[in-house]
């Protein structure tokens, strides 16, 4: 049994070092406007696993194709990237099919657009990848408030996960999928990161299979009545 699981912010509190003004301070009103009209974001983690084989990780189950058809799915229209080298001589270069791409995780940057992304963001965006805190932070959030879906790798038990970072939301393109997708021996869930802030709650599927029922995702029934 294969189980997906997506995990999201919509939008999301993911600032490349912009805090909330202080009530009392000087230009309180007009710093406090600017805070909240800044460009939204929205974020998500796709992770995956299979329990009954102690496999925890998106690339690590047998048949990743479970969350790699449905996730590309969602972006139908749009381009898709990753960088070459880092540094003067780091490059975007084209990704031809991003399903393989995020399966082996065959880089640990890719970029779906309508155009490609700048270079130098984009390569910043990869060389920030090892930083944390917010200037690491920062070049994903610009890149995706240049209208780019970003997604990025992150360690799981077994292979990576990929995290994501969209101009625009994401979720419930992501819950459609998941559900129109052909039957696989599989559950998938769509869950709220404020539900799963704890290891227990993120790895629910080992710990707790039914904590989140309400969150599973119903597969289409193509059956005739």
């Amino acid at each position: 049994m294969i189980v997906v699981k997506y995990f999201h912010e919509e939008p999301a509190a993911w600032e490349s070092g912009a805090e909330m003004p202080s009530p009392g301070s000087e230009g309180a009103r007009e710093a406090l406007d600017a805070f909240l009209a800044r460009p939204r974001v929205y974020r998500g983690y796709l992770s995956a696993s299979e329990p009954g084989r102690g496999i925890s990780g998106a690339t690590g189950i047998a048949r990743p194709e479970a969350w790699s058809i449905p996730l590309t799915r969602v972006f139908p229209d749009l381009g898709w990237w990753t960088v070459s080298g880092v540094g003067p001589s780091g490059q975007v270069v084209a990704v031809e099919n991003p399903r393989r791409f995020l399966e082996r995780a065959a880089g640990t940057l890719l970029v779906a657009g309508s155009h490609p992304p700048d270079d130098a963001l984009a390569v910043r965006c990869l060389e920030a990848l090892a930083e944390s805190g917010p200037s690491g932070r920062g070049p994903r959030l610009d890149l995706a408030l240049s209208g780019c879906v970003v997604f990025w790798t992150e360690a799981a038990f077994h292979g990576v996960d990929w995290a994501l970072l969209s101009p625009a939301p994401v979720a419930e393109a992501v819950r459609s999928a998941l559900r129109d997708a052909w039957a696989l021996p599989s559950r998938a869930f769509v869950i709220p990161f404020r539900e799963a802030r704890s290891e227990h709650r993120f790895h629910f599927d080992r710990y707790d299979p039914g904590l989140f029922g309400a969150y599973e995702v119903q597969p289409v029934d193509r059956g005739g009545s």
